[in-house]
């Protein structure tokens, strides 16, 4: 950006073909508009996503598969933060 004095980052290689150019030649208010668009495209789907049985049911399977492994070890971490205790009660380091 001429101007400005920060180099423009390049997010080109990861945008859709022929986004950068329109982008490029959009007016101010026309790149104000666009950045509404998509904040707003944004969190419709992330309402959709929040709201989707398919992955709410994932997610719960998930929680009930790695449960019994969280909880090991925050046991074990209670453990080594127990242990930690005794020895700085001892004055070891």
């Amino acid at each position: 950006m001429a101007g400005r004095g920060r180099p423009r980052k390049n997010f080109k290689d990861a945008l859709p073909e022929g986004f950068a150019e329109t982008a490029d030649s959009a007016k101010t208010e026309e790149l104000r508009s666009m950045v509404s668009r998509f904040a707003l495209d944004m969190s419709k789907i992330e309402e959709e996503r929040k709201n989707n049985e398919a992955i709410k049911s994932a997610k719960e399977a998930m929680k009930e598969l790695v449960g019994p492994y969280s909880e090991t070890i925050s046991v074990l971490k209670k453990k080594i933060r127990y242990i930690a205790q005794i020895l700085e009660e001892r004055g070891a380091k």
